[in-house]
């Protein structure tokens, strides 16, 4: 494979993983941290031809494109994805290289499976400082079950290996797009500054408002099942007055500034994810070329898997489509709002 297609063939496998994780996203999840694992099937397609950088350029573009996508990029969210995506894929890479490539896709995938479920699993407990890892036992059983399924899709489809993309340049307002990006820096360092439950819960209510304004879908279960995962696992640790059998006072508010914290984040990233502002470069072309593959996807009949083999043998070309428009001076306004909140809580508290 020559140079110019190899790159393209990484820009191509990258908007797969995107492809794969949105399908995955609408699956149900049995915990709150576990996915299936489609993501991981271009890692496994890529094993026999990439080297080493390049399959660590497709592993970093699967984890930065996925945690933009999915709104997770300014989130906690984003470090669990990171130990989950480098920790699986150098490992399998590694075991696939020692080996010669004679140990089957089922053994690396299962490996990586597992590494996945440890890592990702110990990271969790750092950021949220409970006892989340009394789930890896049955996170290693689920692992290793949707390695082997993840495994057994990588022989039943195939990537498409001649390809040519071409991508149209866009006009970017990049002093614009600049100052926006500071705006929610400075609104993340913000949430990180609130210290009650009360301000945090404002904060949330801030961040809801920005997925409205960026016409962001909100995705009410994954908040639900965040804050009661995060808040039960934090009354496991006992601390502060007893207020009713097992919980105890400052048990409750310090797991719920934690949960309402993370939701917060995780609603202000997933509002930045909305507005499109990269357009350019490697994650630009990333982007689009997953939203035409998307767009295959939604528009393919039949089942699961037939519209996944539809999508996987289509001609991946970038298709035309509007970028969204947002009300920017209330975006700005909002973000400011969420700004100032460390400040007011000073004042009243």
């Amino acid at each position: 494979m020559q140079q110019a297609s190899k790159k393209d063939y990484i820009i191509y496998l990258t908007a797969l993983c995107l492809l794969l994780s949105v399908i995955e996203n609408t699956l149900p999840r049995p915990v709150p941290f576990f996915r299936l694992g489609f993501a991981n099937l271009p890692l496994l397609w890529a094993l026999t031809s990439l080297t080493f950088p390049e399959y660590l350029l497709l592993a970093t573009g699967k984890w930065i494109c996925g945690s933009f996508v999915s709104g997770t990029l300014l989130s906690p969210f984003a470090l669990m994805g990171a130990g989950n995506t480098f920790s699986s894929a150098i490992l399998m890479y590694l075991v696939y290289k020692i080996s010669k490539g004679k140990v089957s896709r089922y053994l690396i995938s299962q490996l990586g499976a597992m590494i996945s479920a440890i890592v990702q699993l110990y990271i969790a407990s750092i950021i949220l400082k409970n006892s989340v890892l009394r789930l890896l036992p049955l996170m290693l059983v689920i692992n290793e079950l949707s390695g082997l399924l993840v495994a057994h899709l990588s022989y039943v489809f195939k990537p498409r290996e001649d390809i040519t993309l071409e991508f149209e340049e866009t006009e970017e307002k990049s002093k614009s797009n600049l100052f926006i990006m500071i705006v929610y820096l400075a609104a993340i360092i913000s949430i990180f500054l609130l210290p009650s439950p009360l301000f945090l819960l404002i904060s949330f209510a801030l961040s809801l408002i920005l997925c409205l304004i960026a016409k962001r879908k909100i995705m009410w279960s994954i908040y639900i099942i965040t804050i009661l995962a995060v808040t039960f696992f934090g009354l496991l640790v006992p601390e502060g007055k007893v207020l009713f059998v097992f919980v105890t006072e400052e048990a409750l508010e310090e797991s719920l500034t934690r949960a309402l914290r993370l939701v917060s984040l995780t609603a202000i990233s997933q509002s930045f994810s909305n507005l499109e502002i990269i357009t350019k470069g490697f994650i630009g072309k990333v982007l689009s070329l997953s939203s035409g593959m998307i767009t295959t996807f939604y528009e393919s009949k039949g089942g699961l898997m037939k519209r996944i083999e539809t999508t996987l043998i289509s001609d991946p070309s970038v298709k035309d489509r509007k970028k969204r428009s947002y009300n920017r001076v209330a975006l700005i306004f909002t973000l400011l709002l969420i700004i100032l909140l460390p400040v007011l809580s000073e004042v009243l508290v």
